[in-house]
């Protein structure tokens, strides 16, 4: 759920007040770190994700127009870190690799037992990561951090109608990779 940051905060930020700016990623330190460990599934990524975004804020946070939202402006900063990390992932093929290193999602101890939520979780938010860098946002956004989708158009800076086109396309991919993981599983047994 996104935090609420008191506009006098920001304003001192946007005076140059390091002691102000700092008192703001103390707020926020959290939750960027939550949405980049949603986009990118690995603690040390987020990590370095966040800190990386921190570093945006700082650099750009004279362009932010109060009109707008805070979080919204700071969910694009991070998102934008996000998508720049898992392009570059897909440049050095790694998403999968990863994957196929950590889990082998065919096979079971007990081929009957219902996952648990949190597991469930995991596996939907490492199968999203086979999704394309638009599509894992727009899901990672409206299904995990629950944001409505106009905030996500504004974030991505497409249209209402590309979100939902993008959102129902990654829902049908992780659906598909679902099924065939059951099947896998079921002609295993």
């Amino acid at each position: 759920m996104p935090i609420e940051i008191p506009y006098d905060l920001i304003q001192l930020v946007k005076a140059g007040d390091q002691q102000s700016f700092g008192k703001l990623i103390d707020k926020c330190s959290n939750y960027v770190y939550g949405i980049a460990l949603k986009m990118l599934g690995d603690a040390d990524d987020a990590h370095d994700a966040a800190q990386e975004s921190f570093i945006k804020i700082w650099q750009k946070i004279h362009t932010y127009k109060s009109h707008f939202k805070f979080t919204t402006w700071l969910y694009k900063i991070v998102i934008n870190t996000c998508l720049d990390r898992l392009r570059d992932r897909n440049r050095d093929n790694t998403i999968f690799q990863k994957v196929d290193d950590h889990t082998d999602l065919t096979t079971t101890t007990e081929p009957k037992m219902e996952f648990e939520e949190q597991e469930f979780i995991a596996y939907i938010r490492m199968i999203s990561e086979r999704l394309s860098p638009r599509q894992h946002s727009v899901f990672v956004l409206h299904d995990l951090e629950e944001l409505g989708q106009e905030e996500i158009a504004k974030i991505l800076n497409m249209s209402k109608g590309s979100v939902k086109s993008n959102l129902y396309h990654a829902r049908k991919a992780i659906r598909k990779i679902l099924i065939s993981l059951d099947k896998a599983k079921t002609n295993a047994l």
